[in-house]
């Protein structure tokens, strides 16, 4: 099998998967106000459905005699597919346009199956069906009003304050260190510290040259090549590095007793550290810092939005409970997937930066 057809095996699996997975189908999240809310999984073939794409254009696909699946139904798919998954777009950019939609008509007949096998056996009604569905519409709504609550809030972010922002955190934000940097040395032990000094005193000799005073010593073969030393390095006595490490002039030629050991350490030069250039991450760090401000303004108008609508708290039904029972705010985690409202925070996206 060459090169082309395993890459078009696995996208294809890729969208084949993307198809199945719930959100990259219909969902008809309409509600009533005189009724209870109501949920419908929208499936090509369920003609009751309004939300239902319009099956026009050439057929592609029939069961049990009937069109499931027509070209404006593969395209629309597919713009779906390309609008969740943006980077899904990318990959297939070199594809056959042709072999995609071969690729994709295989997921869709798949979940249409599903949704006819799952009609026809009413697996849809029952009471653990509905209950999941339920819930799981709960979820994303309240998710949508979150973010929609939230983009209602106009912020922006200026290349300056990106800047000023990389400057003092590019130390902790996982993906922009590249190079931490340290010491470059080297080093040999000694028995006794007599025999280091002297030593040192012929490194001097020969005018400062660490490497020709070890040859004319005989002693070359004991040098150990510490490379980059710095805060984080192993393989290395942590009192030995922390000393290397703490070197302020180089080039030098240092004796450090480490631990017991005697060491004639040369300190050949100091590097900085490397960081991924600000151009590369600005546009991320800015997008980060967007949401936090969005996520201050969130805070300010929640509290403007409880005084509007009276909200009032009993706090007197949470001093009465069992002390075990208590929870501080730090043991209490607000996540996406229950449906809660939460702010973003740059520690949770700054893998983005990578």
């Amino acid at each position: 099998m060459n090169g082309k057809a395993h890459k078009n095996i696995f996208i294809g699996g890729i969208i084949v998967s993307l198809v199945l997975l719930p959100s990259c189908r219909f969902f008809d999240m309409s509600s009533d106000k005189s009724e209870e809310t109501k949920v419908s999984y929208s499936s090509v073939q369920d003609k009751k459905d309004d939300s239902v794409i319009a099956m026009t254009g050439d057929i592609i696909v029939t069961m049990n005699g009937k069109p499931v699946i027509t070209s404006s139904v593969l395209e629309a798919e597919k713009e779906n597919i390309f609008k969740s998954n943006p980077q899904i777009k990318a990959a297939v950019a070199f594809m056959d346009p042709k072999v995609l939609d071969r690729n994709l008509i295989d997921g869709l007949v798949s979940q249409v199956l599903v949704d006819e096998y799952v009609s026809e056996q009413g697996l849809d009604l029952s009471a653990e069906y509905q209950a999941e569905l339920a819930d799981a519409f709960k979820a994303i709504k309240r998710m949508l009003n979150a973010k929609f609550f939230s983009q209602k809030f106009q912020v922006a972010v200026t290349d300056s304050e990106a800047s000023k922002f990389y400057e003092a955190n590019k130390d902790s934000i996982p993906g922009l260190l590249m190079s931490q940097g340290g010491i470059v040395a080297s080093g040999i032990q000694f028995d006794n510290e007599a025999s280091a000094k002297d030593f040192i005193a012929k490194v001097k000799l020969a005018n400062n040259n660490f490497a020709r005073a070890a040859q004319q010593e005989g002693i070359t073969g004991t040098i150990k090549d510490f490379k980059v030393v710095n805060s984080q390095s192993i393989g290395i006595d942590s009192v030995l590095r922390d000393k290397i490490v703490g070197i302020k002039t180089v080039p030098s030629v240092e004796l450090i007793l480490a631990n017991g050991e005697i060491w004639v350490v040369n300190a050949v030069a100091k590097e900085a550290a490397k960081y991924r250039p600000f151009e590369q991450v600005k546009d991320s760090i800015k997008q980060e810092l967007e949401k936090n401000k969005r996520g201050e303004m969130f805070e300010v108008e929640i509290n403007k939005l409880r005084d509007k609508y009276s909200v009032v708290i009993n706090e007197d039904y949470f001093k009465n409970g069992n002390a075990e029972g208590e929870f501080s705010e730090e043991d209490i985690e607000m996540t996406e997937p229950s449906g809660a409202l939460v702010k973003n925070d740059f520690d949770h996206k700054s893998n983005d930066l990578a």
